[in-house]
């Protein structure tokens, strides 16, 4: 009986052990290369998760680690592969998928970074991480409603990013609730007072509410913070023609241009000031522009078609004014259009009577 009872605790120790020797050894490099990450000595980190993976080619969590890595260092290609490897020796870990989501969403393929965010979600729905890449994607996807929604639920769960800011601030633009936009972008600027685009952001809400002296205060911190930053030289020419000055305003739209944002509605916005200086043709080769790169945009329609009223081709106008009435949803724009098609209408109909 005895000597049964001792084979048997002999047994179990060496099950025990067993357990032990079929368990992976520890490994420290992967402490040591996170160290080195929180550091922000990315290629330390590499070197150190390099080796743990040296050291164990199964750990997924060592592939996770390099690929947050490189995706610091914008090496996206590399940063893929390992969460790409991370991701298939261990399907269920969300610091894989959210990673790889990060780098497809920087190399802008959305709908794979949509994908891995989602099921990043699935596995780990409090990770607001997740919830803010998956809102990016639908923010770049031109979903405001489903963007400002996740972007809520990121802020829930504690993430206080200044992209969260920022880029909920620009869908509650576009959504014109211009008062909620303006506090995610005060927001955005408390926790990155040196980006200029921020304050771009911020002038734009401002212009909107009305608050020209704000917006442009803004727009000046914004050019000096960047000089020559294309989008901002268009909203100081918003502000200075909301404030009656043509001649600055199309300079500013002039710098616009020259600084790299070849855009349809800055082609439109020149044409705009063009026409109120009674320069015709000039307004009437950059709407043409305009429609090239945008053959929806209604407010071009509504300024050629003012053009070419102008020119006395009328026929020409009342097409232009019925393709901005097709093509808009702003009732302003809709209201002058259809105001001008009911002018040169009366006005045809005087010409065919005499």
């Amino acid at each position: 009986m005895f000597i049964n009872k001792a084979l048997l605790f002999l047994a179990a120790i060496l099950a025990v052990m067993a357990s032990f020797a079929c368990q992976p050894p520890a490994n420290p490099y992967i402490d040591s290369g996170r160290a080195a990450f929180d550091s922000k000595q990315y290629d330390v980190a590499i070197a150190e998760y390099s080796k743990a993976i040296g050291m164990d080619s199964k750990s997924a969590a060592a592939y996770t680690g390099r690929g947050n890595a490189y995706l610091q260092q914008k090496k996206y290609d590399q940063s893929l592969a390992d969460f790409s490897k991370a991701v298939e020796l261990d399907p269920q870990s969300p610091k894989a998928l959210l990673g790889r989501g990060n780098t497809y969403y920087n190399n802008k393929n959305y709908g794979l970074a949509f994908a891995d965010f989602s099921q990043a979600i699935s596995l780990d729905p409090t990770s607001g991480d997740a919830y803010l890449g998956r809102a990016s994607c639908w923010h770049m996807m031109r979903n405001c409603p489903e963007a400002i929604a996740d972007y809520d639920r990121a802020e829930k769960l504690g993430n206080k990013d200044r992209r969260l800011f920022s880029n909920r601030g620009s869908c509650l633009w576009f959504a014109s609730s211009y008062d909620k936009a303006l506090s995610d972008f005060n927001r955005a600027i408390e926790l990155d007072p040196t980006n200029a685009d921020y304050y771009n952001n911020r002038a734009t809400a401002y212009l909107s509410l009305g608050n020209l002296d704000l917006a442009e205060a803004d727009v000046t911190r914004s050019l000096e913070l960047n000089p020559n930053d294309c989008w901002t030289w268009s909203t100081r020419a918003e502000i200075s023609y909301a404030k009656g000055d043509i001649n600055r305003s199309l300079e500013e739209i002039n710098r616009s241009l020259d600084s790299g944002c070849s855009q349809y509605d800055i082609y439109c916005d020149r044409a705009r000031c063009y026409y109120d200086r009674k320069e015709y043709d000039k307004a009437l080769n950059d709407l043409n522009k305009a429609l090239e790169m945008n053959s929806k945009y209604s407010p071009a329609y509504l300024y050629r078609g003012l053009c070419y009223e102008n020119f006395k081709q009328d026929d020409k106008a009342l097409a232009d004014y019925q393709s901005a009435v097709n093509n808009s949803s702003d009732p302003a724009i809709l209201k002058q259009a259809i105001d001008s098609i009911k002018r040169v209408s009366v006005t045809e109909s005087c010409n065919c009577g005499k």
